[in-house]
């Protein structure tokens, strides 16, 4: 016999019900009735349903297969972490600065109504919240990930220009944020 959840078991009880109603030629009014309260109970029940599978830590969006799985990255996070220390300046749009200190990155941009504040990152080679702006990463691939914003971004750091990155599923193309190292 197989297993059903609850919710399997109480969705085909409401079925029954359901049926039983529809058997002893209820009037319309009753029908309608009993058939808002099954949808409202199937919605009520696979809201929690998928609250339950849904797991924001320890998952990536990315499917790794083999080997990829478990790979460790080239580069020593210390030393990524040394390389990114500093206040670094948006090429693009000079307005929006970045300021690593340790352990702890500020965003900094005009029109924010919040002061900046410092926010604890992590360096590794995967995302470890659920996200989809992660694609197509290897073994050399660096993320920064923003515990507790459950953020995630590409990092690459060459000379003095620092570099996130990532998919944007709004615009549906690779975005980057090119940083240059403010002296």
């Amino acid at each position: 016999m197989e297993h059903f959840t609850w919710s399997e078991v109480e969705w085909f009880r409401w079925i029954y019900y359901l049926k039983q109603l529809i058997s002893q030629a209820m009037n319309k009014k009753q029908f309608l009735l009993g058939l808002l309260l099954v949808c409202v109970f199937a919605c009520k029940d696979a809201t929690k349903t998928s609250d339950e599978h849904q797991s924001p830590k320890n998952e990536s969006a990315i499917e790794q297969t083999g080997d990829e799985a478990n790979f460790s990255s080239p580069l020593n996070k210390d030393e990524v972490v040394k390389n990114i220390q500093g206040k670094w300046k948006e090429s693009e749009y000079p307005y929006r600065m970045m300021e690593i200190s340790g352990q702890e990155v500020k965003f900094t941009e005009e029109g924010v109504v919040e002061p900046p504040t410092f926010k604890a990152f992590e360096i590794s080679n995967k995302c470890p919240f659920q996200v989809n702006n992660i694609k197509e990463v290897d073994k050399n691939t660096i993320i920064l990930s923003l515990t507790e914003e459950q953020r995630c971004e590409k990092l690459k750091i060459e000379n003095e220009t620092l570099i996130l990155s990532g998919y944007s599923t709004n615009t549906e193309a690779d975005y980057k944020i090119v940083y240059k190292k403010m002296e």
